[in-house]
């Protein structure tokens, strides 16, 4: 099983599966954060698939609590005080139409 199947299975066990566009948008983002991260010390992890189950998938239980509390389709959300916005990145990727 693949990161992606690994990280899209964490997210359908939280009700919040995510699309093919989501998948690709996680893979350019841990991508991107790996290479930044050998420049800038951004996050002390730096094995992808801890950054992909430890930081994406750390966030859908938010999206999907979210998701049931919320009274909308399409939010407008702010990702205060949660530290580099993994769990904000995971909560877009799970909730795309959450401003």
């Amino acid at each position: 099983m693949s990161i992606l199947d690994e990280l899209s299975a964490a997210a359908r066990n939280y009700e919040v599966p995510l699309s093919s566009q989501a998948l690709q948008s996680a893979k350019s983002y841990i991508d991107l954060l790996r290479e930044r991260n050998a420049k800038v010390n951004l996050t002390a992890e730096t094995d992808p698939e801890e950054l992909y189950m430890r930081h994406l998938a750390d966030g859908f239980p938010a999206a999907a609590y979210l998701k049931r509390s919320l009274a909308t389709a399409s939010p407008r959300l702010a990702d205060l005080g949660s530290g580099g916005g993994f769990i904000g990145f995971a909560i877009k990727l799970a909730w795309p139409e959450a401003e």
